[in-house]
């Protein structure tokens, strides 16, 4: 499954993250999906995907820029905020929803998209797991509290 494949399910544009703003969002529920920016495909255990991440949620601005952007949120929210902002992956990875009407049609969808993935792939998209990115996360965080000691030194 590629990110090409979700625009029979409602995803029409893909915006950077890096210019993404407030009005660009939809303040509803929705479904939203995370790839590499330009369609760099990433191997995986069956196949070939541009895909790192499909969710949902009741409020796509709240979850896009208060969580991922913001930083506010549980495990997952941290873990994909940690890889946006510190692993400089905001320039190379794009976003895109599809908006829905109830709270059913959004967790339906989201099923949807997640098992086709799975049934393609044999596996979820890369950021869902959090042992498989915990190294990284904990490298990021190292060379920015290094970095903000070296600027600190400076001042």
């Amino acid at each position: 499954m590629r990110s090409k494949d979700l625009e029979g399910y409602g995803f029409k544009e893909w915006r950077p993250w890096s210019t993404l703003t407030v009005s660009d969002v939809p303040y509803g529920q929705g479904v939203y999906a995370i790839r590499t920016k330009l369609g760099h495909m990433i191997m995986r255990k069956v196949g070939e995907s541009d895909l790192l991440y499909i969710g949902q949620s009741d409020n796509l601005t709240r979850r896009i820029f208060g969580n991922y952007l913001g930083g506010v949120g549980g495990a997952t929210t941290q873990r994909i905020h940690w890889l946006l902002k510190l692993g400089e992956n905001i320039e190379e990875t794009e976003i895109s929803w599809a908006t829905t009407k109830s709270d059913g049609e959004r967790k339906d969808l989201e099923g949807k998209l997640i098992g086709r993935y799975k049934s393609e792939h044999g596996e979820r998209p890369p950021w869902s797991y959090s042992g498989a990115l915990k190294g990284e996360i904990e490298k990021l965080k190292e060379k920015l509290t290094a970095k903000s000691m070296e600027e600190r030194g400076r001042s």
